[in-house]
């Protein structure tokens, strides 16, 4: 994201230092927002948007060895072949948790959370694969030293530019006290907003998109009401 953003790629002919740019990012995703912003050259985002992110206070009884344990072996083990894209579709619709997605999301996630086989993982495999081979999903989930540096960045973030959380109503892959702790955390910065979002846990993206949405709109709103201010700041 940091080298995609700043221009040290290549295939992109845009300068995303002269764009007003908001981080959005879900569970891990908001991590890796986060950690963008720490890297070298600056990124600056004008405002950052967390839904359910996935962070977790350090050396606690919240500590994230037993999820990430468990998230992770759960990655190895998933299937990740299928003969088609129709299969794989009519698998999902029976099963958890895609069967809970909204449609369209889930259309979406055939289309392009899946690619056409052979790959370097699979040279003689037909069919259909993860484009994210399944072995890059479960290390993202055992990382333990970006969720820490996440959750310890907060204050300083949240004094410096508008912060906001949005989390689904329904607490389930976190504890309500871990989201509280998080908001605690933040408001030593004070935090620009929080919204939780009705009949939806952690996957708040694919099960309620258009809930996701007007509490993204409204944070954007909030966002620019709040924006010079956090200006004064820097």
């Amino acid at each position: 994201m940091h080298i995609f953003l700043t221009g040290l790629g290549t295939g992109v002919n845009v300068d995303f230092s002269r764009r007003n740019l908001v981080g959005i990012g879900h569970s891990m995703g908001a991590t890796a927002v986060l950690l963008a912003g720490t890297y070298s050259p600056n990124l600056m985002f004008s405002s950052i948007i967390l839904v359910d992110p996935m962070l977790l206070p350090p050396l606690t009884k919240w500590d994230s060895t037993g999820l990430s344990a468990t998230l992770g072996g759960g990655a190895e083990k998933r299937r990740d072949i299928w003969a088609s894209r129709e299969e794989a579709m009519s698998i999902f619709k029976s099963k958890s948790p895609w069967k809970d997605w909204d449609p369209r999301v889930l259309r979406i996630y055939v289309e392009y959370g899946l690619r056409e086989l052979p790959t370097a993982e699979y040279p003689d495999k037909t069919g259909v694969t993860l484009a994210c081979h399944k072995t890059q999903e479960a290390a993202c989930f055992r990382d333990q030293l970006g969720r820490v540096r996440s959750y310890n960045l907060l204050p300083v973030l949240c004094d410096t530019i508008p912060v906001h959380f949005i989390y689904g109503a329904i607490d389930d892959y976190l504890p309500s006290e871990v989201k509280a702790d998080i908001l605690n955390v933040a408001a030593r910065g004070k935090y620009a907003s929080d919204t939780r979002v009705k009949g939806v846990g952690h996957l708040v993206p694919q099960v309620q998109p258009a809930g996701l949405a007007d509490a993204i709109w409204t944070a954007l709103n909030h966002r620019s009401a709040h924006h010079e201010t956090a200006q004064s700041h820097l």
